[in-house]
């Protein structure tokens, strides 16, 4: 892994404890009325997306990857919608971001698996197939030279005639950290 990925590495697992704060902007994260509604207007419209894309997709005995779960700020409104046989498996980078999402999704017998995986190592995810692969937040994080592999990786780990969709947002007021 690059000193690059080392470091984001490092940063996740230091900002897991406090990562939600961020996310729902509170205390320190706090930008202000007016950046905190545009972030949470977008954040609402990723989430909306995010579960209408979801619900044309799911189908009996979906399988599904989520890449760079982090806290599961997103997991939990996937798995809110399963009620068939639908299998989760979800991988991040960081160890102590991956056990906060799994608190938050608590005893669920659709996730199948949850692993700490370097997702920029140029190596296969996982050595299964899915019907879904999705992620959030995580492009911004693959370095230039490793972004085509990992596209590879996601389009070779779905099954014929699959999705893999993801969400990500260029918006954001000039005095929030984008680390």
């Amino acid at each position: 892994m690059s000193s690059v990925l080392d470091e984001q590495q490092v940063y996740y697992n230091k900002r897991a404890a406090e990562y939600d704060e961020w996310w729902d902007r509170k205390g320190q994260y706090d930008q202000g009325e007016e950046n905190n509604r545009m972030f949470f207007d977008d954040r609402k419209e990723l989430e909306t997306n995010l579960l209408e894309n979801m619900r044309l997709l799911l189908k009996p005995d979906v399988k599904i990857l989520e890449l760079a779960c982090g806290t599961g700020n997103f997991t939990r409104f996937v798995v809110s919608l399963f009620s068939h046989k639908e299998e989760l498996h979800l991988i991040d980078g960081s160890q102590e971001m991956l056990n906060i999402c799994m608190q938050k999704i608590g005893d669920n017998s659709h996730v199948k698996s949850a692993q700490k995986r370097d997702l920029l190592s140029g190596e296969p995810f996982t050595n299964e197939q899915f019907d879904i692969i999705f992620f959030s937040f995580f492009l911004s994080h693959v370095p230039d030279e490793s972004f085509t592999t990992f596209l590879n990786h996601v389009r070779n780990q779905t099954v014929q005639s699959s999705f893999w969709t993801l969400a990500q947002t260029n918006r954001c007021p000039p005095n929030i950290h984008t680390n």
